[in-house]
């Protein structure tokens, strides 16, 4: 404060009279009290119009979503619906189907295998619908007559249906239109779909309708499909999930878990008169009490539902620091402006009383100590800050990114970002800021940019700025978090842990070439699988990892135990399980960051609980184990020991599915499938003329 301010705070000082100090204040009191209430009511005004567009834009983004799934299940069946009519609507099955009807009951004489053995018509038949179902990739395949009664079908073994099936051909026949079933659980084969298609004859009744002489009864396995209609592509990490719903018996919403091949029933939700699921926060159905913004939409053909949720938690998180931003904004300018009045008394008191002018002093003091503190936090923080206009020019930078660009923090206010980051650098951070500029919506990304010849990480945290009276965006705040350090220690990590990988890897085909070459194969086979499956790139990297580690711990079994022709002793046996002891204990200080050590613990475990080490079953095995657990069987098998010749692959694969307690049924379906590829062919040829020991 200089000595002339003082001088004029002195004269107005002895100009003031002793009460009005008093009323000052209150008028000053009253004016914030009645602005804090107007800050207050805007804020409240602002945070509410951010939740009414956030919740906005959630519902129309999921609407569009759930159209769009809704419209592949829709385009699906009505594939699948076009080829079967070509099927149904052919001459041939039309004019035996008329004549089976016109058998009555004589037709039953039809499900006699000898009979239809020697009629060759029925052999041409039979011929015909087993060429249709494999060519329409269905799993099964019949002929029903009106009393919904089976006298063709591509699987012998198949004789009749339940009272349901019945029942559903029954009122096809009635009804002369097709009829879906509920997609429903088969142990061997999925999650199948039923469809049931009515076959006319060529001529019509007496009323000039449809005569329905017979029933095309046809499953498919839908959980291929499913999985890869209801892909996460693009949501996966974003508190996305997809589900498809269907009513059961008694109208029980049931969920048709397609990647676990299995329906469970699930709480029920209500439906517009639309059949649709409207777009509401409601319980996910998981269960467990979370909390999901979700909304979905019925197919056109069957009772099937496409839900589409978005954790309330993951969804709201910038919503609700926005939020907190604008109330937090809001006390600081009220509280700005109560100092500002509490101020303003003591200057009107202050002059008022001589000798007061000492504490004016040291009032403005304290403002401006507080002023340089704010100026040295700000010049203190590590996080790079800045502020750009709608085309990119800077406004305002703090020291630290001035710091990091190695420029003076005065001459970057004007320039844009390609002037100060570079070309290909600026690129990329302005195609997220057109983001933000387009949606109005915080958003958050990381970037590699290259500052003073080395290379940085970020994660970049950009919020539109808001012109205070229209709410257009004005510009974008970003505030730049350096993670370089955390990025390159995770790498040189995943090199470490990959060169010990290496090093084992080594040891094992330098110790025991049988070994190395198992694993080598093995992993082979594990990637076509998962590759099969649509496993994730972290997943798959799981697999191989532990394939090729799987067979550490028999370096430490005997040799003579290790490569015994004939059965093993319990003794023996014994001494073979220890392997996965000697495996944990080798690889339990390498920090892999995938579950490797569990998959292999594992991969020795049976379905029905008689595996080993831990004795656990079914679901209680990762998938990862139970996909180690059949690539390592068919390596065993389809590889030369000196005690037999490799076995060829169809003898392994029969061999596996007959052993459906040790191997999952649907990942040697899948392995069945990848061995019939030209891959899988090599594969076989290496894995049997590897050397034998």
């Amino acid at each position: 404060m200089t000595q002339d301010t003082i001088a004029q705070a002195r004269a107005v000082a002895m100009r003031a009279s002793g009460g009005k100090g008093r009323k000052f204040l209150w008028i000053g009191l009253a004016l914030a009290l009645l602005i804090a209430g107007a800050g207050f009511y805007a804020a409240r005004y602002i945070a509410g119009s951010a939740e009414t567009e956030f919740e906005a834009g959630v519902q129309q983004e999921m609407k569009g979503i759930v159209k769009s799934r809704t419209d592949d299940i829709n385009n699906w069946l009505k594939g699948v619906l076009e080829n079967t009519a070509r099927f149904t609507n052919s001459g041939i099955i039309k004019d035996f189907a008329q004549e089976m009807d016109a058998m009555g009951d004589n037709v039953v004489v039809m499900l006699d295998p000898k009979r239809r053995a020697e009629t060759s018509d029925i052999g041409l038949l039979h011929n015909y619908l087993n060429n249709f179902v494999a060519y329409s990739e269905f799993n099964f395949g019949g002929l029903l007559n009106s009393r919904g009664e089976l006298y063709l079908s591509t699987d012998p073994a198949y004789q009749s249906l339940d009272s349901r099936q019945r029942a559903l051909a029954q009122e096809v026949v009635r009804s002369s239109a097709l009829r879906f079933g509920l997609a429903r659980q088969d142990s061997s084969r999925g999650l199948l779909l039923e469809l049931y298609m009515p076959i006319s004859a060529i001529a019509r009744n007496e009323s000039g309708g449809a005569n329905v002489v017979a029933v095309l009864y046809l499953t498919q396995a839908i959980s291929p499909k499913m999985n890869e209609i209801f892909s996460l592509d693009g949501y996966s990490g974003q508190g996305y999930a997809a589900y498809l719903l269907q009513k059961g018996a008694d109208n029980q919403w049931q969920q048709v878990a397609f990647r676990q091949d299995r329906v469970r029933d699930i709480a029920g939700l209500s439906l517009e008169a639309d059949e649709s699921i409207a777009f509401a926060l409601r319980d996910s159905v998981t269960g467990g009490g979370l909390k999901v913004y979700s909304q979905g939409s019925k197919a056109a053909d069957l009772d099937w539902w496409v839900l589409w949720e978005l954790s309330q938690n993951q969804a709201r998180a910038a919503l609700d620091q926005r939020i907190l931003d604008v109330y937090l904004i809001s006390g600081m300018a009220v509280l700005a402006l109560f100092l500002l009045v509490v101020a303003a008394w003591v200057l009107v008191v202050s002059l008022e009383r001589a000798g007061t002018l000492t504490k004016f002093q040291e009032l403005f003091k304290i403002i401006d100590e507080q002023k340089k503190l704010l100026d040295s936090i700000n010049a203190n923080i590590t996080d790079l800050i800045s502020l750009t206009d709608t085309r990119g020019v800077f406004l305002y930078v703090n020291q630290a990114f001035a710091d990091a660009f190695a420029r003076d923090i005065k001459s970057i206010p004007g320039l844009d970002t390609s002037a100060v980051c570079g070309f290909d650098t600026a690129k990329r951070l302005n195609s997220s800021d057109q983001h933000v500029l387009m949606t109005g919506e915080s958003l958050n990304v990381s970037e590699t940019i290259w500052m003073q010849s080395r290379r940085h990480y970020f994660q970049i945290s950009k919020s539109p700025l808001r012109d205070a009276e229209s709410s257009a965006v004005i510009g974008i705040v970003a505030v730049y978090r350096d993670v370089t350090q955390t990025v390159e220690a995770e790498e040189r990590n995943h090199r470490v842990v990959q060169q010990t990988i290496d090093a084992l890897v080594r040891t094992i085909e330098q110790a025991d070439p049988f070994l190395g070459g198992h694993s080598r194969i093995m992993g082979a086979v594990a990637k076509m699988v998962s590759a099969a499956l649509n496993l994730s790139p972290k997943e798959t990297a799981t697999i191989e990892t532990a394939a090729t580690l799987s067979q550490v711990g028999k370096m430490f079994v005997p040799r003579e135990v290790l490569t015994k022709p004939g059965a093993l002793t319990p003794e023996e046996k014994k001494i073979m399980e220890q392997h996965v002891e000697h495996t944990v204990r080798v690889l339990h200080n390498i920090e892999f960051d995938l579950p490797v050590l569990d998959a292999i613990a594992q991969m020795n475990e049976r379905l029905d609980g008689a595996g080993y080490p831990k004795g656990i079953k079914g679901e209680e095995i990762s998938i990862y184990a139970r996909i180690l657990s059949v690539a390592n069987g068919f390596t065993a098998m389809a590889r030369p020991r000196s005690y037999r010749a490799a076995m060829d692959a169809e003898t392994v694969l029969g061999i596996m599915e007959k052993d459906s307690g040790a191997y999952d049924p649907q990942l040697v379906s899948v392995l069945r499938q990848v061995l019939r590829t030209p891959a899988g062919e090599r594969l076989v040829a290496v894995a049997a003329s590897s050397k034998a020991v």
